[in-house]
């Protein structure tokens, strides 16, 4: 069966997808037609994609926590995990990854890379290219869902980064919105250190890599996805040490207290 029938033959994918893309085009529609004057209006796919993606973030981080067991079963069916999976490869075919491609101030060339990635990694999950068994299924409660723990204040402190120029600036007309900023901006660096640069090193380090390399040898006709994920995973985690590394930079440099670049960051 090809990818494509596995896709349209799935009940959760495309139904879970077109919701979150109906939101964002319901939203996008209401900021840019029906409110009244403000960065909302000025950059409404934007605004529209990160209140999405905010009610996103929370749902598959409480499902990451709710079904998160038993991970080192690679040929195990977690239930929720295959849910989780479902949700991601809807949420990134048909919404995030093609608003993101089109719509301005939504990540780099970097960040796309990394979802397709993600998508990629919940396919496999999904046995795409396993002839539809389920691999490592007990794992996407984590990378899929608790891993997005950091994602949530994230969401807020992207809204008013600097670059985002109209959110910037409407954020520093009220104090209240710069001390949210400012909340989100201390909970995103806490929760990125927690799971992104200690939780996901671990699994990964000590299980995720062994035990699909591991699988690729116990059942040979799974070797290429079970030995992909490994390496792609070993890829995602240097990623995320990357990001974070930046991150403690930014850190260091404004407990030093030294002078902000005339660029900011």
């Amino acid at each position: 069966m090809s990818i494509i029938q596995y896709i349209l033959d799935d009940p959760v994918i495309l139904p879970s997808g077109a919701f979150m893309l109906a939101s964002h085009l319901f939203l996008f529609v209401v900021f840019k037609y029906l409110c009244p004057e403000g960065p909302w209006k000025q950059m409404p796919s934007f605004t529209a994609h990160q209140a999405v993606a905010f009610v996103a973030m929370i749902y598959q981080t409480y499902l990451g926590f709710l079904h998160f067991h038993d991970y080192r079963d690679i040929f195990g069916e977690n239930a929720g995990g295959i849910y989780i999976s479902q949700f991601c490869v809807g949420s990134m075919l048909v919404w995030d990854i093609p608003v993101g491609l089109v719509s301005d101030g939504m990540g780099d060339m970097i960040m796309h890379v990394h979802h397709i990635g993600f998508f990629l990694m919940a396919s496999v999950t999904m046995g795409y290219f396993s002839n539809g068994e389920h691999l490592g299924s007990a794992y996407a409660p984590f990378f899929f869902g608790i891993i997005e723990l950091s994602s949530i204040p994230l969401q807020i402190v992207d809204l008013f980064h600097p670059k985002q120029k109209p959110w910037h600036a409407y954020m520093n007309q009220y104090p209240t919105l710069q001390s949210l900023n400012e909340i989100c901006r201390v909970l995103f660096a806490l929760l990125f250190v927690l799971t992104r640069m200690l939780a996901f090193p671990y699994f990964t380090v000590t299980s995720c890599i062994t035990d699909f390399w591991k699988a690729s040898q116990d059942r040979p006709e799974f070797s290429v996805p079970c030995k992909c994920v490994a390496v792609a995973n070993t890829l995602f985690m240097l990623l995320q040490l990357y990001w974070g590394m930046l991150l403690i930079k930014q850190i260091t440099k404004a407990l030093g207290g030294g002078k902000k670049d005339k660029k900011e960051d």
